[in-house]
Order: C-alpha cells, then sequence, then structure tokens
C-alpha cells in the first residue's frame, strides 16, 4: 500500500523512516535533508508488512536548482515549466524484485495532478532509467557530472497530462 502526504501530516516515525531509506541509497547530500523534504510537496511511503520498505518524494524544486540542471544537461526546454521533481525513489532492498519502484514512480505522476515533472537519475542506473521511461519519462540532453560522488547524472523529463504525449517529451538540446 502507498501512503501520500504532504510533509507536515506525516508522524516522526514515518519521517524518520522516509528520510533513513533516502539516505540509505547513499543517493543524496544529508546536509539540509530534513529541510528538503519538509519542502517537497508530498511524500510517498510504500508500507508492507506494517514496516516502509519503499520511499519517493514529488518535491518542489526552486527555479536557481531547475536551472541549473536544466544548464549542466544542455537541454533547452524551459525549466521553470517544470513545477515538480520526481526524486528520492528507493526500495529497501528486503522488498526489490516486486514493481515497487513502478508503483511509486506511477503514483508519483498520479499526485503531480498532470503537470510537467523531471527526475534526475545515475548514469548507471539502468533498472530505474527502464521504469522512468516505462512510466512516459524520456531522456533528455547529456549526461552531466554529480556533485555528489564519482558519476554521472541523466535528466528525463515528463510532459504532465497538460502536454499531450509528445514524441520527444519536450526534449530539446542547446550547445
Amino acid at each position: 500500500m502507498i501512503t501520500c502526504k504532504k510533509p507536515v501530516e506525516c508522524s516522526a516515525h514515518e519521517l524518520q523512516c522516509f528520510k533513513d531509506l533516502v539516505l540509505g541509497g547513499n543517493e543524496v547530500e544529508p546536509e539540509g535533508l530534513d529541510d528538503r523534504i519538509f519542502a517537497a510537496e508530498f511524500l510517498l511511503l510504500l508500507e508492507k508488512d506494517g514496516n516502509i520498505k519503499g520511499v519517493a518524494a514529488v518535491k518542489n524544486p526552486n527555479d536557481h536548482y531547475k536551472n541549473d540542471v536544466f544548464t549542466k544537461a544542455h537541454v533547452s526546454e524551459n525549466a521553470e515549466g517544470y513545477r515538480f521533481e520526481l526524486g528520492w525513489v528507493f526500495v529497501d532492498s528486503s522488498a526489490r524484485g516486486n514493481g515497487y519502484s513502478h508503483n511509486l514512480v506511477e503514483k508519483s505522476i498520479f499526485v503531480g495532478n498532470g503537470q510537467p515533472i523531471f527526475a534526475t537519475c545515475r548514469n548507471g542506473n539502468q533498472p530505474m532509467h527502464n521504469v522512468l521511461m516505462k512510466h512516459g519519462f524520456r531522456k533528455c540532453g547529456m549526461e552531466y557530472p554529480s556533485n555528489r560522488g564519482n558519476h554521472r547524472l541523466v535528466l528525463f523529463l515528463h510532459p504532465g497530462a497538460q502536454r499531450g504525449a509528445a514524441v520527444d517529451g519536450g526534449c530539446r538540446r542547446h550547445n
């Protein structure tokens, strides 16, 4: 079962479980994470057998961050047209292989209320790339260096219901 809540609606236990799982993925800078969690539009909590086994967030990124991501990826699409960012999708290793990441991504798109949404993902995380693309996201632009670790990131854009299902998902590269 997936529960979707505003961060202020979450219990202290739910927030701690969310944070622990996000940090367990080792893809996020821990500094300031609490503030970023509370700034999210929605937190999604996947519960199995009474325990939170998966999480995702529909985040409210600021314009500076969005512009930085789109610029680094060399995408000329208007970053301001993307109100939400899908992020922190993580399923505990004990619950993997059951399609839960698909459920979390699908529900995240739904709660985004038809708004265009973007996501970033490590270039080597092909299983997550496949999940995103299966749910209408398209790879856009070029891979770019992460600020965290020695890897590269890929930008994915989802057109949302308001933009229709354009073949390229609104992806345009700039040089």
